[in-house]
């Protein structure tokens, strides 16, 4: 059964409001139509949800998805605005790492950098998820993270930006509680994060 996450407007308009970002409901709706194409809620996603909401895991079985689709409706709304915000242009990616946004999109295209939104204007300008960099000194210059295109390979096709975004920000006993992010920004191997995303793709 699909959970549709505009299945009540005025839902998805206050958990936009709520979450104070300054985005249209036909943006996010666009956004979620792309990139949660699944007819089925993955145990990824469904730990996600579970963590983010009043939800338990029997409210996210088949026959109790319809019953719970608005406060999930809410919640997805919600999470998709929260990752959008916490996300650069094109023009900020190539300003922070002083490339040339030719090359910074030709990154995009070759896996080096992650680009999974787009904003709504004309142009279709491109977003970059922050979690991706890390500061290199205090003149406010940033470099892609560690290991970043071996990750972004492994990562679980099934799993939405929204939730990739908290697994990196996860901290995770395989990794000393450090977060995904923070392990490979210490300079350590990608192999532990690797298991931990090969352990989500079986779910």
């Amino acid at each position: 059964m699909s959970v549709q996450p505009h299945s009540n407007l005025d839902d998805v308009d206050s958990a936009i409001a709520a979450a104070g970002v300054n985005i249209s409901s036909r943006d996010f709706l666009r956004i979620v139509d792309a990139l949660a194409p699944s007819s089925t809620i993955s145990q990824a996603e469904t730990d996600f949800l579970i963590e983010g909401s009043s939800l338990d895991a029997a409210d996210l079985q088949p026959r109790n998805v319809a019953l719970a689709g608005l406060e999930i409706g809410a919640l997805q709304a919600r999470a998709f605005s929260e990752a959008v915000s916490a996300s650069w242009t094109t023009a900020e990616v190539a300003q922070r790492l002083g490339r040339a946004a030719s090359n910074v999109r030709r990154s995009v295209n070759e896996g080096r950098l992650y680009s999974p939104f787009s904003a709504e204007s004309p142009r279709k300008t491109r977003l970059f998820p922050v979690w991706q960099f890390v500061r290199t000194d205090h003149a406010g210059r940033y470099a892609s993270l560690p290991h970043l295109a071996e990750i972004l390979r492994a990562v679980p096709k099934h799993l939405s930006p929204p939730a990739l975004q908290h697994f990196m920000a996860q901290p995770e006993e395989e990794l000393s509680g450090q977060s995904p992010c923070e392990w490979l920004a210490n300079g350590h191997e990608p192999a532990p994060v690797l298991d931990l995303l090969d352990g989500l793709s079986r779910l």
